[in-house]
């Protein structure tokens, strides 16, 4: 009798591993999707930030620059190398002081919409459309569109 009772208990744990083995595949599997979803989406994101006719820049509370992209070099003529030792008061804005008021309605907010014309790195003169977005403490992005040439 303790024969058969082995025996069925080894049946129930061939069976049982069986069905844990499919829901450890099941398991991984779920986890594979997860983390393939998590790159795609990475990646959609990187391309979106990354795209060169959209310039975006992150600016700490205090305005210095965290982050720019490419068309953000482009568009104001610094390189990334120069603007992370650069604050957002080192653009030369053209009316300054209508720029700290929306800075500091911004600081208020946590969101701005407007335009601003200043001077390029080469010192050619610029006009920008942007819309600000304070996402976190220390985390201001600010999206542009150059508008410069479109009178």
């Amino acid at each position: 009798m303790d024969s058969t009772a082995d025996k069925n208990d080894s049946e129930n744990e061939t069976s049982n591993d069986i069905v844990n083995d499919h829901q450890n595949d099941k398991s991984h599997d779920h986890q594979h999707l997860n983390r393939k979803k998590t790159v795609h989406q990475y990646a959609m994101y990187s391309d979106i930030v990354e795209n060169p006719w959209l310039p975006i820049v992150v600016v700490d509370d205090d305005g210095n620059y965290m982050y720019v992209n490419e068309a953000a070099v482009d568009l104001f003529g610094f390189s990334s190398i120069e603007f992370e030792h650069m604050n957002i008061r080192d653009i030369k804005i053209i009316d300054g002081q209508k720029t700290r008021v929306y800075l500091k309605n911004f600081t208020k907010t946590g969101v701005d919409v407007g335009e601003f014309q200043f001077y390029d790195k080469k010192g050619e003169k610029k006009t920008a459309y942007y819309r600000a977005y304070r996402v976190k403490k220390d985390f201001n992005v600010f999206i542009t569109i150059d508008i410069t040439n479109l009178d």
